[in-house]
């Protein structure tokens, strides 16, 4: 479980709950590849290979993480953001919160 609230930055590599491999992020609010209606707070590739292709991205939620290996890349574009990124996320998932 992750102790921040607040999405995680691109590249972050964490664990997800039941998981053995680690996932990296790579992108934010994405649908579910069944449908456009389900939206998940993170989009991400497996960790080391890397992005291959779409069939290859994988959709997961805050609530699903178990453990952060490692926080991406964070400067001040990244932090003013995060301020649209939250805002994102209150509009089209009713949530602001990522405890």
């Amino acid at each position: 479980m992750t102790n921040q609230n607040r999405p995680l930055p691109i590249g972050s590599v964490v664990l997800l709950k039941g998981g053995n491999t680690k996932m990296m992020i790579l992108g934010y609010l994405k649908y579910g590849p069944e449908n456009h209606t389900d939206i998940y707070d993170y989009a991400g590739c497996i960790y080391p290979q890397g992005y291959h292709s779409p069939e290859k991205t994988y959709v997961f939620n805050h609530d699903g993480i178990e453990r952060v290996y490692a926080l991406g890349y964070q400067d001040e574009r990244q932090i003013e953001f995060e301020e649209v990124l939250m805002k994102q996320f209150q509009l089209s998932k009713g949530k602001v919160s990522f405890d």
